[in-house]
């Protein structure tokens, strides 16, 4: 029996374990982490208990420079606190007279299914910060998400992509570009029952055009989503200053809209950037050059996703919740 697992994900299970790379893990901790379910955690370590290893069955061919405790050796030094590249790699252990190209460690390392990429940038979370997270993650974990609408807004930049093909050099391809990329803002909102409508807007997000926003996408979406009058639900919004407005706070108590509570700097935490992500990726293969273009682009795309897509981010708060409260309130890696 194998496991879908990378080989990377294997030994961060061992080394979680075993406590190599900090403290111990219990099988359900290790299981949030790894995010695969506990059985495949016990597998793992099991294999491990009795071949030493978690690799999978060799194949013929031409047989590595490496030793498999190098191998080890390689991974163990990339995902420590050190972060040691492949050259310094190379560079430790010619210090021990071995000479171990970087390409190979770095062909070793994707084996292990590492990729060279720059950190993605997250604002430091305060010990307050990371206590109300997690005090925040303890009294929802067992809250129904499926009663739960997720808003958010965000921004596309109508940006110029230029593609290469093969030309005649004397008779060059002329693309046209835009000196100053427009922008378009976007406030779009999902359940478990489907995604609900997309409002583009051109100007800054105030407290006016928040209400309208909600006016005009809030209830309409709220219709579609949770169509019992009586049935309860709860608006998921960050804590942006528009949202806190009096006007704001004033209008959704006029229409009894119960607000959930919600931590401070914590957009891993609220699916949706995961939409907005996928959106700008599938945008980045488009090139409208016109504003109304960009615009249709962002609909099209919007409304190409599925009932499925949404349930599936609505399942996924049960284990960002676990994250949180697993990893005591930090960045759960969402």
């Amino acid at each position: 029996m194998t496991s879908k697992l990378t080989l990377f994900d294997r030994y961060k299970i061992i080394f979680y374990h075993q406590g190599l790379n900090g403290p111990k893990r219990s099988i359900k901790e290790i299981s949030s982490l790894v995010n695969c379910n506990e059985d495949t955690v016990r597998l793992w370590i099991k294999r491990y208990q009795d071949y030493g290893d978690v690799v999978d069955l060799p194949r013929s061919g031409r047989p590595k420079k490496t030793t498999k405790k190098q191998d080890k050796n390689f991974l163990l030094m990339t995902t420590s606190s050190k972060k040691r590249s492949a050259s310094k790699i190379t560079q430790h252990y010619k210090g021990k007279g071995k000479n171990i190209s970087r390409w190979t460690i770095s062909r070793r390392l994707h084996e292990f299914g590492l990729s060279y990429m720059t950190p993605l940038k997250q604002p430091l979370l305060t010990e307050n910060i990371r206590r109300k997270r997690y005090q925040w993650a303890l009294k929802h974990q067992d809250f129904d998400w499926s009663c739960c609408l997720f808003t958010d807004e965000t921004s596309f930049w109508l940006e110029d992509h230029m593609k290469k093909s093969w030309q005649i050099p004397t008779s060059r391809d002329v693309q046209v570009t835009i000196k100053h990329p427009l922008k378009i803002n976007a406030w779009g909102c999902f359940s478990s029952k489907g995604f609900g409508k997309l409002y583009l807007f051109r100007e800054n997000l105030t407290a006016d055009s928040m209400i309208t926003i909600y006016e005009q996408a809030l209830l309409p979406s709220v219709k579609v989503c949770f169509p019992q009058p009586s049935l309860s639900w709860f608006l998921l919004e960050d804590n942006d200053p528009k949202h806190r407005a009096k006007k704001c706070a004033q209008w959704k108590g006029e229409k009894e809209i119960s607000v959930l509570p919600w931590p401070s700097y914590s957009p891993d935490l609220n699916p949706i950037e995961n939409v907005w992500g996928l959106m700008k990726l599938k945008l980045a293969s488009k090139n409208p050059l016109t504003i109304r273009g960009f615009e249709s682009e962002i609909s099209k795309i919007w409304k190409s996703f599925n009932l499925e897509y949404a349930s599936n981010l609505v399942s996924s708060m049960e284990r960002r919740i676990t994250c949180c409260i697993t990893t005591h309130g930090d960045y759960t890696g969402y």
